[in-house]
């Protein structure tokens, strides 16, 4: 029987992750671009912990960290004080941010692409989908009619996906022009942590990645308003005196220029039919606290483990539709946060971000505040929870449906996540003397079940010694009880998973 084909429209970072998350799975796809190649430009730079977490599950975390270098935080700079917002208290294997440009990001899916025996195939282009036809324009000008089993939009803010799912995109856009410019040198601030500079005329942010490259990110006043060519070093080292006063450093080259109006625009539907629409074709967000690219491949990660157990007939197509329930929750929710910061940040006036540079100091010195502000911006937070009914043990403090499931240690030394590699469902009983035998029986081509114990993982979870959690591929909770019950979770399970392909 021939497998069902994936058509993945879209070759850039969500593409390529999701193309190898689907080729793991065994699953043939086709990876389509109307680009010659790769992205050649720096793009998003940084990737936050929750996606090192994804990365480390799929077994590609270890080239990103070689080839990227480490952030401990966020500099906050006002007239008179300075702010940091450290990452290394974050409750992650990676508490840090990981600086990295989209090109070498890309290059890494693609090689691992690769080793799976596929490739992308460049200068192929979506000219027209109808009624789920694909109807492709070949690098010989030829054309391909295909009507493939599943349909990914990952092919950017102009999908042609989206166009022919007749799919609004909706959202709004600011008046300001943003300016990006990546510069080479010698700069007089930590290559280690992001810079913002609120306190002076207008602000200014700095954000490094290798090797021996800066960013600077600000909206442009009139006087600054010129074409690409006006940028010089000495321009850019003015500029950056007047919005700071302090000197940049030594400047050796300007490397790219990019000049944009920034919107913030969500798709109608993500999904519809057989056609599924990620990354930025779903949504595009403000380029502030680099959550664009991050979001666009937890997309990804989203849905593989779905479509996966679908085709397999191993769950009814009804789990599909949590695709959308849960990410158009999560992306809208970024958006308005995005979208409140970009407009405090850049557009707001000198005396509101002056008062917000006092009070993000003043927050940073209550631990729980910054805390929670470090674990927000590392997408630590995000989750699913007001995509559920909450009504399972009310009054239980431990992590609820829908949370991500709180990184710990078990008793032989292991880490928790750890256990999640096997991108299986997880269930994690801490009742010793549950019976599950009858769950395994049933359940074990797509489950692992777990004893569990240890003083940091009770800490973590809050669990009674009775309680028991079922971890989702995608490393969010699904399922949770503080009584062990065969009947309830067997009654999950079976939601989740079709019992008629055990």
């Amino acid at each position: 029987m021939t497998k069902p084909l994936i058509l993945i429209v879209g070759a850039g970072p969500t593409g390529l992750f999701f193309a190898y998350q689907m080729l793991k799975k065994g699953h043939p796809v086709r990876l389509i671009d109307r680009k010659e190649h790769l992205s050649q430009e720096t793009k998003a730079l940084g990737i936050h912990a929750r996606t090192l977490e994804i990365l480390d599950q799929t077994g590609l975390v270890e080239p990103f960290l070689a080839a990227g270098v480490k952030g401990e935080g966020v500099a906050f700079y006002g007239k008179n004080h300075k702010t940091l917002l450290d990452f290394k208290h974050l409750p992650s294997p990676y508490p840090y941010i990981l600086f990295l440009p989209q090109p070498v990001s890309e290059q890494i899916l693609y090689d691992h692409l690769k080793t799976l025996g596929a490739e992308v195939e460049w200068k192929t282009e979506l000219t027209k989908l109808e009624n789920g036809i694909c109807y492709l324009r070949k690098p010989d000008g030829s054309e391909e009619i295909l009507q493939p089993d599943w349909i990914i939009g990952a092919d950017g803010g102009r999908s042609r996906v989206r166009e022919g799912m007749g799919v609004k995109f909706l959202g709004q856009g600011f008046a300001n022009t943003f300016v990006l410019l990546d510069i080479q040198g010698d700069i007089h601030f930590s290559p280690h942590q992001i810079h913002v500079f609120l306190g002076h005329k207008d602000p200014i942010t700095i954000f490094p990645f290798p090797p021996n490259m800066y960013r600077l990110a600000f909206a442009a006043n009139a006087s600054e308003q010129c074409d690409k060519s006006s940028y010089s070093l000495e321009f850019i080292e003015r500029l950056f005196y007047e919005r700071a006063r302090l000197k940049l450093g030594s400047l050796q080259k300007l490397t790219w220029t990019s000049m944009f109006w920034i919107r913030t625009c969500h798709a109608e539907h993500f999904h519809k039919n057989n056609c599924f629409l990620m990354g930025d074709a779903a949504h595009v967000h403000s380029p502030i606290g680099g959550q664009g690219m991050n979001m666009s491949l937890q997309d990804a990660y989203n849905l593989s483990w779905k479509l996966d157990l679908v085709i397999k007939q191993a769950s009814n197509k009804q789990i599909l539709n949590t695709y959308e329930k849960e990410r158009m929750y999560a992306i809208c929710k970024i958006l308005r946060t995005t979208e409140k910061i970009t407009g405090l940040a850049f557009i707001a006036s000198s005396w509101v971000r002056h008062l917000l540079s006092h009070l993000l100091y003043c927050f940073n010195l209550i631990p729980m505040f910054s805390k929670k502000i470090s674990y927000k911006v590392s997408q630590l937070a995000l989750n699913y929870c007001k995509c559920y009914a909450q009504s399972d043990n009310l009054f239980w403090s431990a992590p609820r449906t829908g949370a991500r499931a709180p990184y710990a240690h078990l008793e032989d030394g292991r880490s928790l996540f750890d256990l999640f590699r096997s991108q299986k469902h997880q269930i994690l009983i801490f009742e010793q003397n549950a019976d599950i035998s009858h769950l395994i029986k049933r359940f074990s081509p797509w489950i692992d079940l777990h004893l569990i114990g240890g003083k940091d993982v009770f800490k973590a979870y809050k669990n009674g010694p009775k309680s028991v959690f079922v971890i989702r591929p995608d490393g969010y909770i699904g399922y949770r009880s503080k009584v062990f019950s065969l009947e309830a979770l067997e009654h999950y399970l079976l939601w989740v998973l079709n019992s008629s392909a055990m």
